[in-house]
């Protein structure tokens, strides 16, 4: 792990990306959530993922996104904008901007190109760590990019200096004991699960960048903080209580819609999915809103 900068640690929330009903970025509703999860104790914050819909926005409000939660978190807490693309290039424009307007980190998924080898996964962070003056995250998520970083790649990855932690969703946990086991702490290494989350806290993972912490933070960071004092039965029993909420942002596969129906509900800005994601069914969203009020969460009087 590199030593000029402080560990990648704790609870960190998938911002997802507000929009007006007319489809326009919300600025004013993307700086009511972040400082909603500040005031919540979320350790830090991930904008312009997955959860931020980053596939239906243009290159612009991708920077802006990123500048609005540098803006609003004002070094509170630490905010890793979302830099990956399909094109090297264009990584490499957004993490560099990331860079240049204060974000703390940059985090870059697998492009996700037909056939893309390991080797071409090494050269893509190699090059996109090349122009950046801030750490990077490394992303694996085979389920949404396609293709699986091997424990290998990571391992000759962390040896770069500014590549300092993984964000794994590849939901294969020996993979996940032969990166950590194989970076020997040169990498942070955080659950993009929720429901593995304590599994990879106790094989030496360090943290997680999760959505459903984006719906109930407090929880969440709660649940870290029990590991993290020894009181593990605490821990197992908040996680036992929230794991309808993470099934019930599972449904459809489509945690974003899910997401955004749970926010609304709750009283944040939200706003729609953009075409071609369309929102969840009436039907799930009934069961969103059926976890909610058993989780206590809805604010009092109801929706």
């Amino acid at each position: 792990m590199s030593t000029n900068r402080k560990r990648l640690e704790g609870i960190i929330s998938a911002i997802h990306t507000p929009f007006t009903q007319d489809y326009e970025l919300n600025e004013d509703g993307a700086r009511i959530n972040i400082n909603f999860q500040i005031e919540e104790g979320i350790n830090g914050i991930m904008v312009g993922g997955s959860s931020g819909e980053f596939m239906t926005l243009s290159l612009e409000e991708r920077k802006r996104i990123g500048e609005v939660a540098v803006e609003e978190a004002r070094g509170r807490i630490p905010v890793i904008v979302h830099t990956g693309h399909s094109s090297t290039e264009v990584a490499k424009e957004l993490t560099k901007h990331a860079s240049d307007v204060g974000a703390d980190y940059a985090m870059a998924m697998v492009p996700p190109a037909t056939g893309i080898t390991q080797e071409e996964m090494f050269e893509f962070y190699e090059t996109i760590a090349s122009v950046a003056d801030i750490p990077i995250v490394i992303y694996n998520n085979p389920g949404r990019s396609g293709r699986v970083i091997e424990p290998q790649t990571i391992s000759r990855l962390a040896d770069i200096d500014n590549i300092v932690a993984l964000k794994d969703s590849g939901r294969d946990m020996p993979k996940t004991m032969e990166i950590i086991a194989k970076v020997n702490g040169k990498l942070d290494v955080l659950s993009g699960e929720t429901d593995l989350l304590l599994p990879i806290l106790s094989i030496g993972g360090v943290g997680a960048v999760l959505v459903t912490s984006l719906v109930a933070p407090k929880p969440y960071v709660e649940m870290y903080t029990a590991f993290k004092r020894g009181d593990i039965k605490k821990a197992i029993e908040i996680h036992y209580k929230y794991t309808p909420l993470r099934k019930a942002l599972a449904m459809e596969g489509k945690t974003h819609a899910a997401a955004k129906a749970a926010l609304e509900m709750l009283g944040r800005p939200a706003g729609p999915t953009r075409k071609p994601l369309l929102p969840i069914s009436e039907k799930n969203r009934q069961e969103i809103k059926r976890v909610l009020q058993e989780l206590n969460l809805l604010p009092k009087g109801g929706i």
